[in-house]
Order: C-alpha cells, then structure tokens, then sequence
C-alpha cells in the first residue's frame, strides 16, 4: 500500500488506482493519497484502508475509465470492499 499524507493540511484522502495516479493527483491538489501497488488492493489491506479513511472527512476513490467502464466498476468495487455498501 502507497501513502502520501499531508499532516493537518487537509481533510479529504484520494484513494486511486496506483502509484503513478497518486502522485499526480497529490501534485496537482496537495491532498492525501492511498492507493494499492498494483490496480487493487489486497484482500489482506481491506481493514487497513478502511481503518485509514476514516481519518478523514471526505473520501474520493479515483479510477481510470479505458473506455469499457472497468474504473467505473472498480470504484465501485472498491468502495464496497473497503467501506461496505453505503454511499
């Protein structure tokens, strides 16, 4: 799991598909990021990324649209693995 946090500076945590995604969005809003290595996270990080979300106000999970909805799902799907099914 990759993580940038910016102590104190902001309320909101970006969770994105992979590093490279993180990096960008930090550089261009200065607020945290977590993202998994690869494309998903593990099944192993499910309680992790929840436990660290809740530190902050406001979530938005970030995925990559190629055209065939997948980051569409996969937001979808990370939201309910790691935050159940409310929205």
């Amino acid at each position: 799991m990759y993580q940038i946090r910016t102590e104190g500076k902001s309320n909101i945590v970006y969770i994105t598909e992979g590093i490279a995604d993180s990096i960008s969005i930090h550089e261009a809003t200065g607020d945290n990021v977590l993202s998994p290595v690869t494309a998903r996270f593990k099944k192993s990080d499910f309680d992790n990324v929840a436990h660290r979300a809740k530190c902050y106000q406001e979530v938005i999970i970030v995925n990559d649209n190629e055209g065939n909805e997948s980051g569409e799902k996969g937001a979808v799907n990370n939201r309910k693995r790691n935050f159940g099914n409310e929205e």
